[in-house]
């Protein structure tokens, strides 16, 4: 459950990270989210100037409220009316120190599979994925393809890293909204993503730069997230705040469970 829940924060901080240049004026947009050890699940965004936030169901269900003035992010669980707050210094701290845990399991993993044979070795690479690759220099390959998402037509993209595809994107430049902003959040981006372990972190910020755009589907692995209706909407400040009679708590989401 510790897991599942580190890893549906770090999705939305991807998320976060992925549509950070939409921001010159309010948005809201639905997606649908597939694949990975969350299963299916939706999510509804909200997004004006330097506020962001994200409304997930499925198995541990969370809201996540990203204030970039105050450079905190909260998580709001109303399962039991609780909230927590973070400082981006303190989870840009504790993504880090997860990264480096997860690249030395994949260093001994790496060891291991030496020792495979080679049709095991196979199996173990393509489930994988991406993960395995190094983060090396990173590329970003447009491709002729062309789709209409959500009513708006899409290029594809792809984000290589070492030879390896880690995402495929497919965006579209018809959504208005890229203004004075966007260097703020793409800083955000940079921080944030640049600590996240594995597949999920090294060169993604860079490669979304290059590609511009608003990603309508992105995909990562076999999580595919689609966008599945976008629409401009001014969003009151009050949504970006705890729900009134809400309780403080402590964050406990990077530490490790008691027995």
């Amino acid at each position: 459950m510790k897991t599942r829940r580190v890893f549906l924060f770090l999705s939305m901080i991807l998320s976060v990270s992925l549509t950070s240049r939409l921001c010159a004026q309010g948005y809201f947009w639905e997606s649908t989210t597939s694949g990975g050890p969350m299963g299916d699940r939706t999510s509804k965004n909200y997004m004006m100037p330097k506020l962001f936030k994200i409304e997930q169901d499925g198995p541990g269900r969370e809201t996540i409220i990203t204030n970039l003035q105050k450079k905190i992010l909260l998580r709001i669980h109303d399962a039991d009316k609780t909230y927590s707050e973070m400082t981006f210094d303190t989870v840009e701290a504790r993504m880090k120190k997860l990264g480096g845990a997860n690249d030395a399991r994949m260093a001994q993993l790496q060891e291991k599979m030496k020792e495979m044979p080679e049709e095991q070795r196979k199996m173990v690479e393509k489930m994988m994925g991406p993960a395995m690759g190094d983060a090396g220099t990173t590329e970003v390959k447009r491709s002729d393809e062309t789709r209409i998402i959500a009513g708006h037509s899409c290029t594809k993209f792809e984000i290589i890293q070492a030879g390896k595809t880690v995402m495929t994107v497919w965006a579209t430049q018809e959504l208005k909204g890229f203004g004075t902003m966007s260097s703020d959040w793409e800083e955000f981006s940079r921080r944030m993503t640049e600590q996240m372990p594995g597949i999920m972190g090294k060169g993604i910020a860079a490669g979304m730069k290059k590609i511009g755009g608003f990603p309508m589907e992105t995909q990562i692995g076999e999580i595919v997230t689609t966008v599945t209706r976008i629409e401009p909407r001014s969003i009151p400040a009050s949504a970006f705040e705890a729900p009134a009679g809400y309780k403080k708590v402590d964050d406990t989401l990077f530490r490790k469970q008691r027995k």
